[in-house]
């Protein structure tokens, strides 16, 4: 759902910078809803830019399927990792804080440490979410063109 409304989203305004604008959206939720504070911000907005200077520089770009299904693809990329940086920072003390929360069971830390300290799970987790980005945003360019275009939006 959310591929094919950022599918929408870029065809439509169809102006660099879509991609950071969402960043910045993004990253003031973050950083306001999660411990990631003022560093959220800042990566959300950094990759947003990074992505549109990338993939969705010009007008042309902005209208292959391959580059928007490549932005959206990084874009899940950068949000999954995003969840590592409170674990990257400090992994003792964040682990502590779950414990100390009464919203974790022991059940369920454990769990987490099994696949959020692993590597390979990592990998696996954040190919996944490749994979997952990339058949959303494929899905929503087929959208795009099926039902927007022939209604004359796009």
């Amino acid at each position: 759902m959310a591929a094919t409304i950022y599918v929408l989203m870029v065809r439509r305004v169809n102006k660099f910078g879509v991609t950071t604008v969402l960043g910045v959206v993004f990253g003031l939720f973050v950083a306001f809803a999660s411990s990631q504070g003022r560093f959220g911000i800042l990566w959300f907005v950094f990759f947003g830019f990074l992505i549109d200077a990338i993939f969705l520089r010009t007008p042309e770009s902005r209208s292959k399927r391959g580059n928007i299904i490549a932005a959206w693809s990084v874009w899940s990329f950068i949000y999954v990792f995003s969840t590592l940086i409170p674990i990257i920072k400090d992994s003792e003390k964040y682990l502590e804080a779950m414990k100390q929360s009464a919203s974790y069971s022991a059940e369920y830390i454990a769990s987490f440490t099994h696949f959020w300290y692993n590597p390979l799970w990592v990998a696996l987790i954040l190919a996944i979410s490749v994979a997952v980005g990339a058949l959303g945003a494929y899905f929503g360019t087929k959208m795009a063109k099926k039902h927007f275009e022939k209604a004359g939006v796009l």
